[in-house]
């Protein structure tokens, strides 16, 4: 459309001289004059023009779609280090437990004077440092979880109820 041109003339001193007849008067024909253009480069052009842009649309189409992929690689590797953190949880709550028992064990023994107070003093610091790691493993859970509902925009327990949903 920007290539088909059109033009209107009107001679205006042979149009004064109809309008105005007189025997002296010289008219000249034509009185108007319609024309109409179109460039011949559109023709040649046009073609080339149409497959860059449709190259244009497929590496448009890519980009977005390496961009899905990156997404979603972003997505699962969140995911996958909430489940992470979320074994690790349990393993170092199973280690907790287990240092509490020889803890409280420790305590008895060190009450009948069974044991030195060395022994005692480290199974303090084994049951200590084993809180330690199982709430820095729940703080792990949490920021997990951040990251991941960073990244798919809803919270995590709804997800987890989709997903259930989404099983059945």
């Amino acid at each position: 459309m920007n290539e088909v041109q059109f033009g209107f003339n009107i001679n205006e001193v042979s149009l004064s001289n109809v309008l105005q007849p007189s025997p002296d008067n010289l008219v000249l024909y034509p009185l108007y004059q319609l024309t109409a253009g179109v460039s011949l480069g559109s023709f040649t052009t046009n073609k080339k023009k149409r497959e860059i842009e449709e190259v244009d649309v497929l590496i448009s189409d890519m980009e977005a779609n390496q961009h899905k992929m990156k997404i979603r690689a972003e997505t699962l590797a969140r995911y996958r280090k909430l489940l992470l953190s979320i074994e690790t949880l349990k393993i170092r709550t199973n280690a907790e437990e287990d240092t509490r028992n020889v803890y409280q064990i420790s305590q008895q023994r060190f009450k009948n004077a069974d044991l030195e107070m060395e022994d005692m003093l480290r199974a303090s610091e084994s049951f200590n440092n084993a809180q330690e790691k199982r709430m820095a493993a729940e703080t792990e859970i949490q920021l997990a979880i951040i990251e991941l509902e960073e990244i798919i925009g809803i919270k995590w327990e709804s997800a987890k109820r989709a997903g259930e949903r989404f099983k059945k």
